[in-house]
């Protein structure tokens, strides 16, 4: 087993690292894959603008020729994040690994090395480069397909990390609302009460224009909703434009 930190400037290596999952998910469903923008943009340090204020550094686990891409993890240095929150903390994310205890292993000491050499103390994950990505780890509903924006992982990623020292922190539940439902009478009459004494309507977006207009205005409501609050992070512009982008 190989453990490689990748060059950035790498294409193959990259191509590697952005490939594994397929190969993962390859006989499972329910995974609901990345659009090749979103996942191939993180790895460009000149373009996403995380690396204006922190860093991050992949790695993967191979077979010790060479021949094949076992797993692969990210592991982020989020100042932003330590710097709000007045911790030290490491953040793991991107982790996808075959049913292979000594890849994961492997993998997540490299992680931890390359954190603690920058004085943080702590990890957790999954946890991604916004705080709009990386929403932890599925341990329960595998047969369902995930709501949007929730993880998917194979039923033995559990296991994995658990098996190098990690454990459940708090629990986040999802699940599905038809179209069909039928909502009791009185919900409405609230809904409408609501919308009028607080001035609320639904608004309908005709064109991608329109939708930007809305990116400094939810940046400011986020932000400002921060306060007290734990781990959390404050978008900045670049951020913003980024996720619209998205």
């Amino acid at each position: 087993m190989k453990i490689v930190e990748i060059d950035l400037d790498n294409k193959r290596q990259v191509k590697d690292f952005l490939d594994l999952p397929f190969r993962v998910y390859r006989e499972i469903p329910q995974w609901v894959p990345p659009l090749e923008m979103d996942a191939r943009i993180v790895l460009q340090p000149r373009r996403y603008p995380f690396y204006r204020h922190s860093q991050a550094a992949f790695f993967l686990a191979c077979a010790d020729d060479g021949s094949s891409v076992i797993g692969r993890i990210a592991v982020l240095d989020n100042r932003r994040y330590n710097e709000f929150n007045h911790e030290n903390t490491a953040f793991f994310f991107l982790f996808e690994c075959e049913d292979n205890p000594e890849a994961a292993q492997g993998l997540f000491e490299a992680s931890v090395a390359w954190a603690r050499a920058r004085g943080l103390d702590k990890m957790i994950g999954p946890k991604g480069f916004t705080p709009m990505d990386g929403g932890g780890l599925l341990v329960q509903g595998f047969a369902h397909r995930p709501a949007f924006g929730m993880p998917y992982n194979p039923a033995y990623y559990p296991n994995l990390l658990e098996a190098v020292g990690f454990e459940p922190y708090n629990d986040t539940v999802s699940g599905y609302l038809g179209t069909d439902i039928d909502f009791p009478t009185r919900i409405h009459e609230l809904s409408a009460r609501v919308q009028k004494r607080r001035g609320l309507h639904i608004a309908r977006y005709r064109t991608r224009k329109d939708l930007r207009a809305l990116a400094s205005v939810l940046k400011e409501l986020y932000n400002g909703s921060l306060g007290g609050t734990r781990q959390n992070t404050p978008l900045t512009d670049e951020e913003v434009k980024v996720l619209a982008n998205q």
